[in-house]
């Protein structure tokens, strides 16, 4: 065979001076195949991936016979569609750093279940994170573009919108608990409602104050509606964690009005009343009665008992150095307290030890480093967003939670989209 000449080899160069070609200097700094989505496992992918978000807010809900949740049924299709996908394509996109420290932590976690004091829960709780970890490497591959991005937020938020409309509607029904008469949705306690409630509103402000051309009013309607029904929903809730969770959404709010004004601070005038209109007139006395006791929890420190599985937890992880450093293992901290931590960072440590608990503030750390690097819209909401889970978790165990490892998700792929929308390659990855 013989050697192609230099012609040949030179052949596929740009020549600027030829028709239909761009000089040199008119090319784009990064050239990036276009993905084909019109097969139909990756249409189906990408609607079951939508779905299965959507469902994860109001998740117990729904329960089928045998399979369980929807939720499960739906995350489950979703699996077996993706490495049909996958194994039809053959590609697979490079992943994040944050992909890393979340395998790392749900391998460590893993690990842990061969020194478990109760290895059936561990089992559960182990496969509960590594179903969760595909569920980031599903989204990370299906949703890659800020169009794509924004419909999974939307996604997210209609969920929200349905456990707001279930609250209040079991508010206003009467159809609360009988001491505390706080209203919730099936299979969900009332705190755990409350704190996806306040998640949502700084998305739905996001949405609602960056609307996009061609945007259907439906979607404008539902930005719009979610805030007040969110507001009141949490209230019904009674749940104090979660209206402290709400301070910052309004700091969002405030910071963003201030930073653009004109018509930003017009529609925030206009959102506080309607909100305060909508709270006058539909919040149960109750709630309100109930966030007055605040200041008194936390003056005699209670915190609704709180107090006594943390004290638990701390007695167990000074107990031995060595179950300091490795933990007592996954889904271990019932078998130690008889029930939840109430805290999340207790319950890493107690259970996965320092190794655990430092893997897992890696992936935060990692999360709030791609957030700080976004434009300063996406930043603020993202921040707003991260508070609220942070107060939270100061006060309830979210490390196995689905909207948990979700927001993680939204986090890594927003970055990753805006980053290529910008030109930005900065973003690091591993392949």
């Amino acid at each position: 065979m013989s050697r192609p000449t230099a012609q040949t080899k030179t052949s596929s160069r740009v020549n600027p001076g030829a028709p239909g070609q761009l000089a040199a200097h008119e090319l784009p700094a990064q050239a990036t195949p276009v993905k084909s989505r019109s097969g139909p496992l990756e249409t189906l992918c990408r609607i079951l991936a939508l779905l299965f978000v959507f469902t994860v807010p109001f998740e117990n809900v729904l329960i089928l016979p045998v399979v369980g949740t929807a939720t499960r049924a739906v995350g489950a299709a979703l699996a077996c569609t993706w490495v049909l996908q996958v194994t039809r394509t053959g590609r697979l996109r490079r992943i994040d750093r944050g992909h890393v420290w979340a395998y790392s932590f749900i391998s460590w976690s893993a690990l842990t279940m061969l020194w478990s004091l109760n290895p059936d829960t561990s089992v559960i709780r182990a496969v509960t994170l590594i179903q969760l970890f595909i569920v980031l490497l599903v989204l990370w591959n299906t949703f890659e573009t800020q169009r794509d991005m924004r419909a999974v937020l939307r996604a997210f938020l209609l969920g929200a919108m349905v456990v707001a409309v279930l609250t209040l509607f079991n508010g206003l029904m009467g159809n609360v608990s009988l001491n505390a008469r706080r209203a919730s949705i099936a299979g969900t306690g009332e705190n755990y409602v409350g704190r996806v409630l306040s998640w949502g509103l700084p998305l739905a402000w996001h949405l609602f104050t960056n609307r996009q051309s061609g945007e259907s009013r439906f979607w404008g309607l539902l930005y719009g509606l979610y805030i007040p029904a969110a507001l009141v929903a949490i209230v019904f809730t009674g749940s104090r964690g979660s209206l402290l969770a709400t301070i910052p959404f309004f700091v969002y709010v405030a910071w963003l009005a201030a930073r653009s004004g004109g018509r930003q601070l017009l529609r925030t005038a206009i959102a506080a009343i309607v909100a305060a209109g909508t709270l006058v007139a539909f919040a149960p006395t109750e709630g309100i009665e109930r966030f007055a006791t605040i200041s008194e929890e936390v003056d005699e420190g209670g915190y609704g008992d709180r107090t006594v599985f943390w004290e638990r937890g701390m007695e167990a992880i000074s107990a031995s150095p060595a179950r300091l450093m490795v933990g007592y293992g996954v889904g271990d901290f019932q078998s130690i307290g008889e029930n939840d931590a109430h805290q999340t960072f207790l319950e890493v440590t107690v259970e996965l030890g320092v190794i655990g608990l430092g893997l897992f503030i890696s992936v935060l750390a990692c999360s709030l480093r791609l957030v700080l690097r976004m434009p300063w819209r996406e930043r603020g909401m993202w921040l707003a967003l991260a508070s609220s889970w942070f107060i939270g978790a100061m006060a309830a165990s979210q490390e196995y939670h689905k909207v948990t490892w979700l927001v993680v998700a939204f986090i890594i792929g927003a970055s990753a989209a805006k980053s290529e929308q910008l030109g930005d390659n900065t973003q690091g990855g591993i392949r």
